[in-house]
This record gives structure tokens, sequence and C-alpha cells, in this order.
């Protein structure tokens, strides 16, 4: 279990960081927390050490995205005639 606490603390901080750079380039952090995503995927720089991991990666993943989503939106257009 200790992996997997390592594993989430380096996807946390990887988001963070190019969320804040993508941020100073006048960009949505959005952009940059799924570039983040892509990179630890696509490179396997967190070596995963079980489907489960895999899973609960993905489900959390998928879960912070659409809540962020649902903060950025405007929900005054939902009003609008």
């Amino acid at each position: 279990m200790d992996i997997f606490i390592v594993e989430l603390m380096v996807v946390f901080v990887a988001a963070v960081v190019l969320g804040m750079v993508f941020r100073f380039f006048k960009l949505p952090s959005l952009v940059g927390q799924v570039v983040a995503g892509f990179i630890i995927g696509a490179t396997g720089i967190i070596g995963h050490q079980s489907v489960d991991a895999l899973k609960i990666f993905s489900t959390l993943g998928v879960t912070l995205l659409l809540f962020l989503i649902g903060l950025e939106g405007l929900f005054l257009f939902l009003f609008l005639d």
C-alpha cells in the first residue's frame, strides 16, 4: 500500500505543477493536468504494480476531471433562452 501512496503523490504533484505552468502561459490549468496524465501514462513513469491500482487511478482521474469541469462551467447559459 505504501507504493500506491507514493504513486498517487507523483500524479498529484505532476498535475499541480503542469497546471501552474499552463496557467502561467494563460492556458487553462485543466489542460495542463490532462497533459500530465498523458505524460505519466504514456511513459510509464510510475510502474503500476497491479490492475487494481490502475483502476483506482482511472476512476479518481475521471471523477476529478468531471468535478473541475463542473467548477469551471458557466451555468448561467442553462437558464438563458
